[in-house]
């Protein structure tokens, strides 16, 4: 079974006014008030809500788009539907979705928004720019992508985000705010690039994506479930530029599933391209070629350029004959407490190339793979039920990246980095710990945001400062300080702490002047970074 999260968040959701007439109301330019319960309203030409004004749109409302031009929302809005009354959206092909633009501090949300299967494919759904954006529980397709947010801050728990488009990215959070106290979060969504097979050729060093992440670090991302197939390049997890221009950016992604398969290129599972360093926490992930014919390597975790990578308590299945783990260029990857596997059922050709005669497939430096005393080339013994990447619910997910009994990722995971499984026993390697099938139902709770890490003080400092963090639950915490490089320079706390507040200090009396970063971990889940400048 999946470890279990849930996140609540409130939401709300708007929409516009216009002239009533037989059939549903009718609306274009200005819109505002409320669209109540039971409405169909025809969105006939161009509509925008004022920066002055706020939309309301109630639950059970359909929305029935006549143009592919994009609603433009400047003001307040607020979206609200229910699961059993979700609002409704009928779009033509080309839609160019919702366009939020800034305001302030103050929150859209979205909430149980879907659109119909029966309708038209939009270009975008979601462009959000330097806007305070939620999305609870929609269900979206589109072409080009379902969300690009730029700047601000966005959250999304619980979604669908579909596209189908050749070179699409479907989630695409680029250059988000990291100065936001409670900040971004991308939790519990299942994203899915399902593309149709196409003959080459294909653009260089460019991909179709299911989540990608550029230019900023502050992001919880937990519990997702991202399924990309397609042709050309196809990458499931994309994580870009980095927002200082350096490997002290940190990512965690924990408790995710990427599933990836490409019909006749290079698919890979999870790429940090650029710079930052990322942690990767009880994930599984799965790559592979979609047909049995394609030449190219399939890559599970890759590190280019002077990317960092840990890689624990996760599994990692690809072809037989192809690349787990790969470093390019200055690239760097640690695997520790991971099973990872090249799947017998996946078989290159015989009249496959040399490899090393594809430029592209050519850079893997093996000497900047790091294999700790826990990594283990092993089958997983997944339970694999049911047609891949076709599921819609975290039971269909569990079904296929389950654990057979006598796994060995069972009882293998991390101690220090990871809970214990909602059972009681020790934590599971992968995203699904071993449930057996006597075994009562554990009862769930809430998984709270653990760790807070809170302003340094003073900062700038001379010679020290202190560092304030905020637990809700009590557990294991690392405090740590990093130079401008990446290094680790000091370790300020590393043992149990309780719920409540608490601070740690840091004597630099003997660094250098110059800018560092603090960063404090919560059950080996790093989920906060601080820049902090030493004056002396």
């Amino acid at each position: 079974m999946r470890r279990a999260y849930s996140c609540i968040i409130a939401m709300v959701l708007i929409l516009g006014c216009g002239v009533a007439v037989a059939g549903g109301l009718r609306v274009s330019g200005e819109v505002s008030g409320i669209w109540t319960t039971g409405t169909t309203v025809f969105v006939e030409g161009q509509v925008w809500v004022p920066r002055d004004a706020e939309l309301q749109i109630d639950s059970g409302v359909v929305v029935i788009f006549q143009t592919t031009a994009p609603f433009l929302i400047y003001g307040s809005f607020n979206a609200g539907g229910t699961e059993g009354e979700p609002i409704i959206l009928y779009a033509p092909n080309g839609w160019s979705g919702f366009h939020f633009e800034g305001l302030n501090y103050e929150e859209r949300v979205l909430k149980w928004m879907r659109i119909d299967e029966r309708s038209g494919l939009p270009d975008s759904v979601i462009v959000s720019s330097e806007s305070f954006l939620t999305l609870l529980n929609c269900d979206f397709r589109g072409s080009r992508s379902c969300v690009y947010a730029h700047g601000g801050r966005f959250r999304a728990d619980g979604n669908r985000f579909r596209t189908t488009g050749f070179l699409s990215k479907t989630v695409y959070l680029n250059e988000l705010s990291n100065n936001i106290l409670d900040g971004n979060r991308f939790c519990n969504n299942f994203v899915t690039a399902a593309v149709p097979e196409r003959p080459g050729p294909f653009p260089v060093y460019l991909a179709t994506v299911g989540l990608e992440i550029n230019g900023f670090h502050q992001l919880r991302l937990t519990g997702n479930v991202i399924t990309v197939i397609g042709p050309g390049d196809v990458i499931g997890v994309h994580f870009d530029r980095s927002c200082s221009g350096g490997i002290a950016d940190l990512w965690t992604m924990s408790d995710c599933v990427v599933t990836v398969r490409s019909y006749n290129q290079q698919p890979c599972g999870v790429f940090n391209s650029n710079e930052g360093t990322l942690w990767i926490i009880q994930c599984t992930i799965d790559v592979a070629r979609a047909l049995a014919s394609n030449p190219y390597y399939s890559t599970g975790v890759v590190a280019s350029q002077s990317a960092r990578v840990t890689v624990n308590s996760s599994a990692v299945q690809v072809d037989v004959g192809t690349l787990n783990f790969q470093s390019r260029s200055s690239g760097w990857v640690e695997v520790d407490y991971v099973v990872y596997w090249r799947n017998s059922g996946w078989f290159t050709p015989p009249s496959t190339p040399d490899p090393g005669s594809f430029d592209r497939m050519s850079f893997s430096d093996e000497d900047s793979i790091h294999y700790g005393a826990h990594a283990y080339l092993a089958d997983p013994l997944f339970l694999s039920h049911g047609e891949w990447g076709t599921w819609r619910t975290l039971s269909e997910v569990a079904a296929y990246y389950g654990l057979q009994g006598g796994s060995p990722c069972i009882d293998s995971a991390d101690v220090v980095r990871c809970p214990n499984d909602p059972d009681g026993t020790l934590p599971d390697i992968g995203c699904f710990y071993y449930d057996p099938p006597d075994a009562a139902a554990p009862v769930y709770a809430a998984l709270p945001d653990d760790v807070q890490l809170l302003a340094p003080y003073p900062n700038p400092f001379n010679a020290a400062t202190v560092i304030p963090f905020e637990l809700s639950r009590n557990g294991w915490v690392r405090v740590r300080a990093f130079n401008a490089l990446g290094q680790e320079v000091a370790v300020m706390a590393n043992g149990s702490f309780s719920i409540g507040r608490h601070e740690v200090w840091w004597d630099a009396t003997s660094m250098a002047s110059g800018q560092y970063f603090v960063t404090v971990e919560m059950n080996g889940l790093r989920t906060g970074v601080r820049a902090i400048q030493l004056v002396k």
